[in-house]
């Protein structure tokens, strides 16, 4: 056999193989994808509970916005009660 025709052996063999999944390459993606995964599942667990803690402090902090101001219209609503009441008719 010619070196050409040898040469050209090699490549189909090579060709004919490249349509086949090794087990062991297919293991090594299914171990990598599954690390992959385990590595990004807590992340994304712990960052929407960090978005929901968040959004229930924020939550928070507007009713207590609300309830402050709240007091301070009762407050001068008692002011004004108390010196409407002061008063002598």
């Amino acid at each position: 056999m010619s070196e050409k025709e040898e040469l050209l052996e090699e490549i189909a063999e090579v060709y004919s193989r490249s349509g086949e999944l090794d087990f062991g390459i297919l293991m090594v993606v299914f171990l990598a994808a599954g690390i992959a995964l385990m590595l990004m599942v807590p992340k994304i667990y712990i960052s929407s509970e960090i978005y929901a803690k968040s959004l229930a402090i924020e939550r928070s902090k507007d009713n207590l916005w609300i309830l402050k101001d709240e007091n301070n219209r009762l407050r001068q609503d008692l002011e004004r009660t108390q010196f409407y009441f002061d008063q002598p008719f």
